[in-house]
């Protein structure tokens, strides 16, 4: 059945309201950025695959949309920024995969840190001392690792070898130039949304902020229990880091016109760190000692991953992260002077936006801090 006019018209509507919320939060980061309200880079480089997911996602959609403005949007970096925007996946990436993505951390990245920081010492001795690895930590929560953070950056490992700073600094002009360009645009549809609000990197306490410096072949093993592949180990990093990012740093955005875009990267990051979690359980149960087997069995078995984890959730991250409205919504159900246009709602019946958004916080921060305490198991390297 062919939809009408009026009903095309209140889709595309709902969906430019989506586009633009993200890209208001976006932008208001990219404004503080410039304004240099925080010393720290940590900050920023722990929201870059948020970003990245954002910008390349906002472009494919308008190209389908609104071709003319798509045109002005241009990325001289789209596919680095496509990389990074794909690392908010995790396992379910599907260039990757679980073991693809273990063996990123331990065969590439490893590496390339290796021989840059450690094995470029021409002096045995002086060598034993190096580190490899930078931990970086937010009011005692780990967000940032030098490894995850090179993985979020979706730049490839051997451009600390070619020491190639221009494609960050490219990268960062990119995606300036384009939140300045579209949001200049959406404002004039959508002034209610504050434009000129600060961002949460004007409302972080860089005081908290808090990093030290290890040799990653004593880090790994004493984490997680010790006893699983380096690899996953260091993707396990990545899982909790993302959660700490959102729990500390995102969540610290407490402005009412930033609620849909902080719930969309908490959703997002939930549902795929969960099914993260599944998946390692599944193949490295027998690495796992019994507390650890039951902390995932815990997280696994939470109402709230149940629910998170149905047909329904899968759909709506898809929703959120492309921005096009499936068939399936009927468009008497949009609303777009509710919270996501209604899309709670429908996907989550009896529930709502703020009970769903409330669930989702709560999960995210008790999954986060059950990872924090698995990780810390074994002696500090």
């Amino acid at each position: 059945m062919r939809m009408s006019a009026s009903d095309a018209e209140l889709r595309r509507a709902a969906e430019l309201r989506l586009v633009a919320s993200d890209i208001r939060w976006s932008w208001g980061i990219a404004r503080d950025v410039a304004a240099q309200v925080i010393s720290s880079p940590i900050p920023l480089l722990c929201l870059m695959p948020y970003l990245s997911l954002i910008i390349y996602e906002s472009q494919r959609y308008l190209v389908g949309w609104e071709p003319t403005l798509a045109q002005t949007l241009a990325l001289q970096h789209a596919h680095v920024i496509e990389q990074s925007r794909h690392r908010i996946k995790l396992f379910d990436d599907t260039q990757l995969g679980m073991e693809g993505v273990a063996k990123y951390f331990s065969e590439d990245l490893m590496a390339a840190h290796r021989a840059k920081f450690i094995q470029s010492v021409r002096l045995p001795l002086a060598a034993l001392w190096k580190a490899d690895l930078g931990l970086y930590a937010y009011g005692n929560r780990q967000i940032a690792t030098t490894h995850v953070v090179h993985f979020n950056l979706g730049t490839s490992p051997d451009m600390l070898r070619r020491g190639n700073e221009n494609v960050t600094k490219g990268v960062g002009e990119d995606m300036g130039k384009y939140l300045a360009v579209l949001s200049g645009s959406l404002k004039l549809t959508f002034p209610q949304l504050n434009w000129d609000a600060k961002s949460l990197l004007s409302q972080i306490d860089s005081g908290q902020l808090a990093h030290k410096d290890v040799r990653s072949s004593k880090y790994y093993p004493s984490h997680f229990g010790g006893n699983l592949p380096i690899g996953i180990g260091a993707a396990l990093d990545a899982f909790r880091c993302a959660l700490n990012t959102i729990d500390v740093l995102i969540s610290a955005d407490m402005s009412p016109e930033a609620a849909e875009a902080v719930f969309k990267i908490r959703f997002v990051t939930l549902y795929h760190v969960l099914k993260g979690v599944q998946q390692l359980h599944s193949v490295h149960s027998h690495a796992l000692d019994q507390e650890a087997d039951q902390r995932l069995i815990d997280i696994e078995q939470h109402a709230t991953t149940s629910m998170l984890l149905t047909d329904n959730a899968r759909w709506c991250r898809n929703t959120l992260i492309h921005y096009g409205i499936n068939r399936s919504v009927p468009t008497g159900d949009l609303d777009l002077l509710k919270p996501l246009a209604g899309l709670a709602e429908f996907y989550f019946p009896g529930v709502g936006f703020t009970k769903l958004a409330t669930d989702v916080e709560n999960h995210a921060e008790l999954v986060a801090r059950s990872l924090d305490e698995w990780g810390a198991q074994g002696s500090d390297p």
